[in-house]
This record gives structure tokens, sequence and C-alpha cells, in this order.
């Protein structure tokens, strides 16, 4: 492996009680340089947004928890699948809680990008939003959209119509990343 030379220093967060909660932006054990953010959880009233601590991504769910009780404490509830405002005000309060990691839950999804493929009239549809893995996305029909007096007869994820077809006003595929489909006249 080797040996790389680096400085590292060590950050601090001041905590009134040694109390803390740390909020990452993915899940902290898939890579060394998980972005994340510590504060005070004694003075933590209100959940951040991903936007506050500039985690910039689409497709935010909601925060998982770890919640870390002192040794002594030895807790039997069951933590909430979903960490929301009402649990950080209990676990705030509970004198046992040492510390609360959150980790970002983020939706599977993507973007769909319309190509025209060489159109020669009409406008090609545009489409701003994310789209979850389990959502049903109706496919454009532009009746304008024509190519050489040809008219608009599928989308399909390859340009030269070899790839997965759709129908115009179908519905499209689920999407787990970003997808271009280009018109086929």
């Amino acid at each position: 492996w080797g040996e790389i030379p680096a400085d590292l220093y060590a950050q601090w967060t001041k905590a009134e009680d040694g109390r803390f909660i740390t909020y990452f932006f993915d899940a902290p054990y898939w890579g060394p340089n998980v972005d994340y953010q510590t504060f005070d959880l004694s003075s933590e009233t209100a959940l951040r947004t991903p936007e506050e601590l500039g985690f910039g991504r689409e497709g935010f769910l909601g925060w998982s928890a770890e919640v870390y009780f002192i040794p002594e404490a030895n807790p039997d509830e069951e933590i909430p699948e979903w960490f929301t405002q009402r649990d950080l005000d209990r676990y705030r309060e509970n004198p046992s809680v040492q510390g609360i990691g959150l980790t970002a839950r983020w939706a599977t999804g993507g973007h769909i990008l319309y190509d025209g493929n060489g159109n020669t009239e009409g406008s090609v549809p545009m489409d701003p939003a994310f789209h979850s893995i389990d959502e049903d996305v109706t496919l454009p029909f532009p009746a304008d959209l024509k190519k050489d007096g040809g008219v608009l007869t599928s989308w399909n994820t390859a340009a030269d119509g070899s790839g997965t077809g759709y129908f115009p006003g179908g519905r499209g595929p689920r999407l787990s990343e970003d997808l271009t489909l280009y018109a086929q006249y």
C-alpha cells in the first residue's frame, strides 16, 4: 500500500457537557472522505437540513440515527427508523445520551434528459424534476417534434434506437440514475 505523507489536525467542537450530535452526508462507513459536521447536542434545538450543512444533493428523505448512551444506562428502547425533531427533543433531554450520529438518507432516482436526436421542427421537452425510483413518470408527447417530416414515434435509451424504447405519453422507466432518452421518428 505504501505511505502517503500527510499532516493531520484534530478538529474540535466545544460541547458544554461533552455530548455531541454529528450529521453525516452519507453512510460513514462507505469511505474515508465522508462529509460530516459535529455540534454540541445540548445547544442543538432544531434538526438541521442538508442545505444548512452544505450537503448539495437532491432527493433528501430524512435522517437515520445511531444514539450513543453512557455504558451504565443500557437502555432497552428501540431507536426510530426515521429520526425527527421530536426524537431530537427527547434524546437531548435524556442525560444518559452521550451522542447522536445522524446519517442523511437519499432517494434513489434521477433526472430525465430528452434529446431531439436531430429534430428539425418543434421543441424538445425539458423536465428539471428529480424522479425517485418508485415514481411513475409519464413521458411527454410533443406533437410538434418532427425530423425531416417524420413524427415522433418513441423515446429510446440509445440514439440509434437499439436501446429500450418507450411510448410518448406512456410510462417511463424507473430511475436509479440520470437518463437520456432520444427521440425516434
